[in-house]
């Protein structure tokens, strides 16, 4: 078999995006389904690559990737330091690479198990091969500048980088209805917690945590109390542990670091 006529298979675009995470060197964290990104890398030195993926190289997914990157009044661009777009190995084109160059982008592409193997298998008997990674090209290293643009990696100078949560997201990348782990729902998180410790939240409560009350009485998340202010379990609860079990986890276990003087007050 010919090594060009290699192409690698994945079910859906987020097999292909574990696989990829699963490849990720040391140095980098990956934040999935992040401000608009299938998947922003961050490395130990804040550099962020916002990556978009899909099954096959073309415009719809060119796009994505750079219509997550905005333009501020003043001038300054807001987003990533590197654009990306991740496909599986062999389902490029050489046309819509270039186009990809043209907007900035580097083209990952990613090994299943044969494709891998078979490259191995070229390397390992001194046989003219591409690298032989999992991977390629290589993520952007502080050294980028020397070889990056012979890499597809252009730096975007952004004045403003994505704004990251505080935990890494416990959802998978380039699911098709990705959950994303935004601000208000960390918020909400904080108040189903404050809910379980005491029993009832206050009006102080959403305040302190920057939470629309409205809605958590819409949605019959929460139902009032005879007493002004105060607040029970609803008729539909909220149920963000099923949702994020590693994040509510995380954030239960910060419960010292964020919650209101007076709730660490009523459950000590």
């Amino acid at each position: 078999m010919k090594l060009v006529s290699l192409k690698a298979s994945f079910a859906k675009e987020s097999d292909l995006c574990t696989a990829f995470i699963a490849a990720l060197p040391e140095g980098w964290t990956p934040y999935p389904e992040t401000d608009g990104f299938d998947l922003i890398l961050v490395r130990d030195d804040g550099a962020q690559v916002g990556i978009e993926a899909k099954l096959v190289l073309n415009a719809k997914v060119l796009i994505q990737a750079v219509d997550h990157v905005h333009q501020r009044w003043n001038g300054g661009v807001v987003g990533p330091d590197f654009l990306a777009v991740l496909i599986p190995y062999g389902h490029k084109t050489p046309e819509m690479v270039t186009i990809a160059g043209y907007l900035g982008l580097a083209v990952i592409e990613q090994h299943d198990a044969a494709t891998f193997e078979q490259r191995y298998r070229y390397e390992r008997f001194k046989l003219k091969a591409p690298d032989c990674f999992p991977f390629s090209p290589g993520l952007p290293d502080t050294r980028w500048s020397e070889d990056g643009y012979r890499n597809g990696w252009r730096d975007q100078m952004p004045a403003e980088r994505c704004k990251l949560p505080a935990y890494v997201p416990d959802v998978v990348a380039g699911a098709s209805a990705p959950s994303t782990l935004s601000e208000w729902k960390i918020s909400a998180i904080k108040l189903c917690i404050l809910l379980e410790k005491r029993g009832e939240i206050t009006s102080m409560d959403f305040k302190t945590l920057h939470v629309h009350r409205q809605r958590w009485l819409d949605g019959k998340w929460i139902t009032p109390t005879d007493r002004r202010g105060h607040y029970v379990v609803g008729s539909r609860p909220l149920n963000l542990r099923a949702q994020h079990p590693i994040n509510y986890a995380q954030i239960e276990a910060d419960f010292e670091k964020w919650a209101p003087a007076a709730a660490l007050g009523a459950t000590a």
